[in-house]
């Protein structure tokens, strides 16, 4: 059965305002970076080397950013203004695929506030401005997911062949962006109503076309293994810290990395309950966010145990903060 929109309609003002000031803030960066110039960081000098043209596949990161980085410096140049607009459109990007896929389940504002939540992930708000840039690509795809997937109750084919290239592009960004569909998949599985909407044969349509996009890119990665896997050696940095294997280790740096950056949204979603004196409601697409946002930390914790992974980067969690920020 489709569920009928019962979203809180407004008249596009707080839209409008929200995507305005957001616009403004993004070209007031671009536009600092330019004028104050200076050289490029190691992230941006890497690009002009690995964007120079369009490629399947090269170095250890999915194409999905160098082939933007590559347009825009066809477009524009090889110079610092094609890299930080082309940064700032990913950054921009984010922010507003989080406000729509939050815009299908609470009002304007809200949304606009829980979009806004970005702000509290340094890793996102600050670092991506002078790197991260994969990282930058791979959190507009988790948005854009997360949008695509709340968008499967109206039961239209067009939304199935949607998610489907919204998973292929994001499985390009970058590896950890793999957390989030499975996560999604099975967090609605726990929830009656999407288990319906998800026994939809479509769902297999969407998971071939995702498979269909990422298997050139993937198959020359594959192809060139020495390249793809060598930033591997970063697993084992800092060596154990307790006896026994080394993904015990990595067990307690991924708590310790989840631990602090949810510390200050979790601070101050409190006081906002204390001042308005009432629990945070969750209702069922909020429940599948936060179900889907825990299912992701145990996805990443299975990994760091079958990889032995001992070294865990705050960055490299961003899928699951993304998901669970959203609340």
């Amino acid at each position: 059965m489709i569920r009928q929109d019962s979203r809180p309609r407004d008249d596009g003002r707080v839209t409008r305002i929200f995507l305005g000031l957001l616009a403004g803030y993004f070209l007031l960066q671009l536009g600092l970076r330019v004028v104050l110039g200076g050289a490029f960081e190691p992230d941006e000098a890497e690009l002009v080397l690995l964007a120079k043209g369009f490629h399947w596949a090269i170095g250890s990161q999915p194409p999905l950013y160098e082939w933007g980085q590559s347009l825009f410096f066809r477009l524009f140049g090889t110079n610092t203004f094609a890299l930080v607009a082309h940064k700032n459109l990913w950054l921009f990007a984010a922010y507003v695929a989080m406000f729509a896929g939050l815009r299908r389940i609470v009002t304007p504002g809200a949304a606009a506030i829980g979009a806004l939540s970005l702000i509290f992930l340094p890793n996102f708000a600050w670092e991506a401005q002078r790197s991260n840039s994969h990282t930058a690509a791979m959190a507009t795809m988790v948005c854009a997911t997360v949008w695509a997937f709340l968008r499967l109750d109206r039961g239209r084919m067009a939304d199935w062949v949607v998610f489907g290239l919204v998973i292929g592009l994001g499985g390009l960004s970058k590896a950890n962006y793999w957390l989030v569909p499975p996560a999604l998949i099975l967090a609605g599985l726990t929830l009656r109503d999407w288990r319906a909407r998800l026994a939809d044969p479509r769902l297999a349509l969407a998971l071939l076309l995702a498979a269909a996009i990422c298997a050139p890119s993937y198959g020359q990665m594959l192809a060139q293994p020495q390249m793809t896997f060598s930033d591997t050696w970063e697993f084992a940095k800092g060596g154990a810290l307790v006896p026994g294997p080394l993904w015990v280790t990595g067990l307690l740096r991924l708590g310790t990395q989840l631990a602090v950056a949810l510390a200050l949204p979790t601070i101050i979603l409190g006081a906002v309950c204390v001042i308005r004196r009432r629990r945070p409601s969750t209702g069922p697409d909020e429940q599948l966010l936060l179900r889907a946002a825990a299912i992701a930390a145990v996805l990443a914790a299975v990994a760091v145990m079958l990889g032995n992974v001992g070294f865990v980067r705050g960055r490299w969690l961003m899928p699951v903060l993304l998901l669970a920020t959203r609340r």
